[in-house]
């Protein structure tokens, strides 16, 4: 539609994404259903070799080594369009599984939240899940969730956005924004152009005026977790500036600063988010043909390590450790499966090489949380993890299955065949 439009992605590559092999939904569901009512302990196992931990300033990695380890991403643009032609055809299962996640899907995006009862916390994260194509209800018509957000209207009482001093401000605390730069980040995720229009209190802005917001309250004594995703994703990877202390800042110093925080223990959604961060920056460096040294290249390193790490705590029916990465766990409350296994597959599909895509190991993760979706879909999951199991289903679907940002909701209304077919 013409919100959709409006919000149209930049022609910047999007983060990645992973491919599942099964039988009949109508046959498995039951024995997941099962499978969990039997469990009735938590079977929990510490990881003999512990997380990874990043390299020191004197490690080195190989340049064959930087260059295997990015994903191949799609880019939003036409020339990526015309390519999925010479992806290769699907098989029957693969073709089952993309029936099964948009029919998911589907139905999610058909329960739009209303923004009277659900804060703006909760409306960005279904902004992440659906980026683009999100959208909410707004008394008695529907409305674009991300264009709902950017002109500071209300959700349930609350706005994000305020003045103070003629300068843009973001709330955080319960409700809002829930770590600086988190709302960016959402946007970031989203592909949402710098020059898409803001307005708050009557003053008009764009994304790129937050982005200056952004680079200006950057602070070694706070969280920049969110902050180091949206930046690499709308800077160039060099780029240095001021903060609003007149401090010197660039990409490369709040690596160093997220590198030398914790993943596993005491960090925000087991350590996902900062992951998350952190993989953005590197692919954005991949994508720009930057050489990977210093602190790039201890990332790299870092995500690399991480990435076999994360299948050492997974469990045998694809879902991942309900203890997040501290060890191995199989907890029976699906609510804390859903957290943990969205959130750790919503990194793991957007971060891993192309080739990995479609190994065992990654497809059953997706089965698991297509089939456990599909499961719970009479129940009222928390807005949080939903937001971010649903953005990781999404990012499969744009990744392996060729669905493209600002043309979802015909996609999952339809749910229509994609061009390739059954080999």
């Amino acid at each position: 539609d013409a919100t959709s439009s409006r919000l149209h992605p930049n022609p910047r590559p999007a983060l990645a994404f992973s491919n599942a092999v099964h039988m009949s939904a109508t046959i498995r569901l039951p024995i997941r259903l099962c499978a969990f009512l039997v469990l009735v302990a938590v079977h929990t196992e510490l990881v003999a070799a512990g997380p990874p931990v990043p390299e020191d300033s004197t490690g080195s990695v190989s340049g064959e080594q930087v260059s295997a380890r990015f994903m191949d991403l799609p880019a939003v643009d036409p020339a990526a369009e015309a390519s999925a032609s010479n992806d290769p055809p699907l098989s029957f299962e693969q073709l089952e599984l993309r029936r099964d996640l948009r029919k998911c899907l589907a139905i999610y995006y058909g329960r739009p939240p209303d923004c009277s009862h659900h804060s703006p916390w909760s409306i960005m994260h279904t902004a992440l899940g659906y980026g683009v194509d999100a959208q909410i209800v707004a008394g008695d018509r529907k409305a674009n969730a991300i264009s709902w957000l950017c002109w500071n209207n209300p959700c349930r009482g609350q706005r994000l956005l305020s003045m103070t001093d003629d300068m843009l401000q973001l709330h955080e605390g319960p409700g809002v924004q829930g770590h600086p730069g988190q709302f960016l980040a959402i946007l970031a995720q989203a592909r949402v152009r710098t020059d898409y229009s803001m307005k708050v209190e009557g003053i008009n802005f764009t994304v790129e005026d937050l982005i200056r917001r952004e680079q200006q309250t950057c602070d070694g004594q706070s969280e920049l977790t969110f902050k180091l995703l949206a930046l690499s994703y709308y800077l160039d990877t060099d780029a240095t500036w001021e903060n609003q202390s007149d401090t010197t800042w660039s990409l490369s110093r709040m690596i160093q600063e997220e590198l030398s925080k914790p993943v596993v223990q005491g960090a925000t959604c087991g350590g996902t988010h900062r992951l998350m961060g952190l993989s953005y920056a590197v692919r954005k460096r991949e994508l720009e043909q930057r050489a990977f040294n210093g602190q790039w290249k201890r990332a790299q390193q870092y995500i690399h390590d991480f990435h076999e790490y994360a299948f050492k705590v997974q469990n045998p029916d694809g879902s991942f450790s309900t203890e997040w990465f501290r060890a191995r766990g199989a907890g029976t409350d699906i609510a804390r499966r859903l957290q943990t296994t969205g959130h750790i597959l919503e990194w793991l599909v957007c971060s891993l090489p192309a080739d990995e895509l479609t190994q065992p190991r990654v497809t059953k993760s997706v089965r698991y949380l297509t089939d456990l979706m599909h499961a719970g879909t009479t129940d009222e999951w928390p807005a949080g993890p939903q937001g971010h199991a649903i953005h990781a289903l999404a990012l499969y679907d744009e990744r392996v299955f060729g669905s493209k940002p600002g043309r979802r909701s015909d996609v999952l209304a339809n749910r229509q065949s994609s061009r390739r077919d059954v080999r």
